[in-house]
């Protein structure tokens, strides 16, 4: 999910929650279509650009950032989506792992589809 996607489907007022997820489904097809992390599209997971919780729930003051309201944090009690598979992800996308990386978005995904209950 392009940004544009993620604000136009936000604008639409569809769940933020449910446009999240859609994001991790694209990721895990993906992931699971290549074979090597040379080929991931990087369009694909941009953080905060194109997730759409954190474009509704993410805001920043004084350079301390917040996450009120948003279902991970709820969840976690945790900042910017600390102690969820999401850092994994991005551990395995710096050490250019694609087996680590469809791991950690699957984990994610399943993460994300946990919390359609809690909100």
């Amino acid at each position: 999910m392009t940004p544009e996607e993620m604000c136009e489907g936000l604008a639409a007022g569809k769940d933020p929650l449910e446009l999240a997820i859609q994001k991790w489904v694209d990721i895990v097809a993906h992931l699971e279509q290549i074979y090597f992390y040379e080929q991931f599209d990087s369009e694909l997971q941009q953080g905060c650009e194109n997730c759409a919780l954190c474009e509704k729930y993410y805001f920043c003051v004084e350079g301390t950032t917040f996450c009120a309201g948003c279902p991970v944090y709820k969840r976690t009690k945790r900042e910017m989506c600390e102690a969820t598979p999401f850092e994994d992800f991005l551990c395995a996308k710096r050490d250019r792992n694609r087996d680590g990386m469809l791991e950690c978005a699957r984990r994610e995904l399943a993460f994300l589809e946990s919390l359609r209950c809690t909100e």
